[in-house]
């Protein structure tokens, strides 16, 4: 039993003794000065207990005040966490195994020891859904996001933030049913637009290559990037333009993605002097790729100019791709 509890029992109890024994007591004292003492001392008992009463409550009050307000922050610091860990794949539209599902087990853990039991069961679904796309593809540290899997997390993200509104009572009730659909369907739409572009960017580049050099097979067309490689290669050393909306850019570039291509990474620095003396007109570099070593070296052609970027691609496949094999065959 808590003191505040206590408290308001001995009241009670005080209360009921009062009642049962105040009046004979009196009686028999006959009132004068043992009268006037004994009102004094019981009054002084009520006010001494109240007053403890009155304090402890306020304590507790504060006390649960301060608690409240420090879960509420916390909340939302994870709730933006959970946000921001979703937008970085689909923004990429990559998962990484060594960086972002390690995390999401964590993120998992700590909605447990925050969120309510609602907000559990629907981010329990995203998380769900992201590891179906990951283990679809066991050999991969990346995995690429279709749109058709980035279209259906956005939907479980709203349901998990109109949740959330719940548990940070910034409203008693759910987002109105045809409000929350009516943002869904322009945030479906938006995505679509979004990937719309790329594929209209990539679209073009597909059709200069083709225009260009019909005897060049690509293995990969995707919402965002091109790629070619001979059938011996690892499966991500490969050649690529991908595009990149924001920046208004295609990057023409030799990968050497994964653990699989990392031989031919630790090559790319010998090969970056060759490119510069092959193709002097653009300016190539070695970087990082999603990766914490240089696996990629690359140039890049303004985005409203695919025609240019499809001649280069085509050109540096073309004259550096027995360079690439000869690694390649080396390193067997």
């Amino acid at each position: 039993m808590d003191k505040a509890n206590k408290a308001v029992l001995a009241i009670v109890i005080i209360g009921i003794s009062v009642y049962l024994g105040f009046s004979p007591l009196y009686e028999k004292v006959q009132g004068g000065v043992a009268g006037a003492v004994i009102g004094a001392s019981f009054g002084a008992i009520f006010v001494v207990i109240l007053t403890n009463y009155l304090l402890t409550k306020q304590t507790e009050v504060e006390q649960e005040s301060k608690r409240g307000e420090r879960v509420f922050e916390e909340k939302v610091s994870l709730y933006k966490q959970i946000l921001s860990a979703t937008e970085q794949m689909l923004g990429d539209g990559v998962i990484k195994g060594s960086e972002e599902m390690k995390s999401l087990p964590f993120l998992m853990l700590r909605l447990q020891m925050l969120g309510n039991d609602e907000a559990i069961m629907s981010y329990q679904k995203i998380y769900h859904e992201i590891n179906n796309i990951f283990v679809a593809e066991p050999d991969n540290d990346e995995v690429e996001v279709s749109e058709s899997s980035s279209l259906k997390i956005l939907e479980l993200l709203g349901d998990f933030c109109n949740v959330c509104r719940l548990d940070l009572k910034v409203s008693n009730e759910k987002i109105d049913t045809k409000l929350f659909e009516m943002i869904s369907d322009d945030i479906k739409r938006s995505n679509e637009i979004v990937l719309g572009n790329a594929n209209k960017s990539i679209n073009e580049i597909h059709d200069e290559v083709m225009k260009l050099d019909k005897s060049i097979k690509l293995k990969t067309i995707a919402r965002d990037y091109i790629a070619w490689q001979l059938p011996n290669w690892p499966k991500r050393v490969e050649y690529q333009v991908v595009t990149r909306l924001k920046q208004k850019i295609f990057f023409v570039q030799l990968g050497a993605e994964r653990a699989s291509g990392r031989f031919v990474a630790e090559k790319l620095n010998d090969l970056l002097s060759v490119f510069k003396s092959k193709f002097p007109d653009h300016e190539w570099q070695c970087g990082e790729w999603y990766s914490d070593y240089d696996n990629r070296l690359f140039t890049i052609i303004d985005i409203n100019n695919p025609k240019k970027a499809a001649e280069l691609y085509i050109k540096i496949i073309n004259e550096s791709k027995d360079l690439v094999n000869k690694i390649v065959e080396d390193n067997k």
